[in-house]
């Protein structure tokens, strides 16, 4: 347990940001932007950019997270996952003090 504590202490990183109501955010673990498709490209930031862009801006957080987890499958096509994969959306319903 030292070491993972160590590893915790060296990479933790503490970032402010200021939200506004209409405002999405995306956490995700490595295995969404690292998988790669049949040809080798990774999903990527872009996968996830691609994927915002399309979705209706007042669609529910819930439902961007299945197109995100649709869209990465498709990237995939299909193939199991190879690392565990955890995708959380955060919409800012109301302006945040």
């Amino acid at each position: 347990h030292e070491g993972m504590i160590e590893f915790f202490e060296e990479t933790n990183r503490e970032y402010h940001i200021a939200l506004e109501a209409g405002d999405t955010f995306v956490l995700f673990t490595d295995c969404l932007i690292e998988t790669k498709s049949a040809d080798g490209k990774e999903f990527g930031i872009d996968g996830i950019s691609q994927v915002m862009c399309d979705a209706p801006a007042s669609e529910p957080a819930s439902d961007i997270v299945k197109r995100i987890v649709a869209a990465h499958t498709a990237h995939r096509g299909g193939a199991p996952l190879s690392d565990d994969l955890t995708v959380v959306v955060v919409t800012v319903h109301s302006d945040v003090p």
